[in-house]
Parts: structure tokens; sequence; C-alpha cells
């Protein structure tokens, strides 16, 4: 049975680089970890944003019926993303 929980749950790689010796630097540590509850809770909210900001343009076209309407949110949105 390896250290590695990854290694048990994934299998062994192929690759040569992938060895036990390429992680007996890293210490486990009992602090935080990311669960899958966590994990999941995280992506929902996330989602439920990305589907907030979504309807209010979609809204905001179909209510006046003009693409002109939503371009200026759209390009201060996409550099706003950029940033």
């Amino acid at each position: 049975m390896s250290r590695h929980q990854a290694l048990d749950t994934f299998g062994r790689s192929g690759n040569p680089v992938m060895s036990d010796s390429t992680f007996s630097e890293f210490k486990t540590t009992s602090g935080n970890t990311m669960t899958l509850e966590g994990t999941v809770n995280k992506t929902g909210i996330l989602l439920f944003l990305l589907i907030l900001a979504a309807i209010y343009p979609w809204n905001l076209f179909f209510q006046s019926g003009n693409p002109a309407s939503v371009i200026p949110l759209t390009l201060i949105c996409g550099i706003g993303g950029f940033i």
C-alpha cells in the first residue's frame, strides 16, 4: 500500500517522472483539506452567480428588442473580466 492516496486511487503511472521519489519532499498536513462537499457547494454558488449574471442582459435584450442596448454592458463586463 502506497503512502499517497492518489496513487492508490488512480493507480501507477507509466510516466517515469511520477515515481515515489518525486513526492518524497512533500509532507502531508492535517490542516484544511478540500472536501467533495465543499467543492460541490462552491461549484453551485458559482453556477448560480453565472446564471444570475446572464439573466440580466438576456432580459434587457428581449425587453427592448434592440441589440445595441446590451453592447455597452457586454463591453464593460468583458473588459472587467479580462482585468
